[in-house]
């Protein structure tokens, strides 16, 4: 009788320890405190602003984005889109040779590795005069 109950205590001790290291993220992986199995650098990064060089040799293209005001490089992805009003640029899909300086451009960039894999390009508004 005396071993039935020094199991029983043991077994509550031990279940005791394991439920607070589980709730203070203590101790092995457990189901309870695991988030789903998405990568941490999984959403892409968006930034926009204004083309200021555009290097085909290196497929990169230089930005003064929006937000910061200080220009910032980027290289394209192999697989890059870039993308055109239609109405502006006469067809939906443009090369890199045909973004330009003052472009106004917004980029989806990819976390991970820092590399363009969209870009959507539209002409300067032009600038009303007083």
């Amino acid at each position: 009788m005396k071993s039935l109950v020094a199991l029983f205590v043991a077994l509550a001790l031990l279940a005791t320890v394991t439920l607070a290291q589980e709730g203070l993220g203590g101790g092995g992986s457990s189901s309870r405190n695991r988030g789903p199995d998405v990568p941490s650098l999984g959403l892409p990064l968006r930034v926009s602003g204004e083309v200021l060089q555009v290097d085909l040799e290196r497929k990169a293209i230089q930005i003064r984005a929006k937000n910061r005001k200080q220009a910032v490089g980027y290289g394209l992805d192999p697989k890059c889109k870039i993308r055109a009003d239609k109405k502006e640029f006469e067809k939906s899909e443009l090369k890199l040779d045909e973004v330009q300086a003052g472009y106004e451009v917004e980029l989806t960039v990819r976390r991970a590795d820092l590399l363009v894999i969209e870009m959507k390009v539209k002409k300067p508004k032009p600038k009303e005069s007083s």
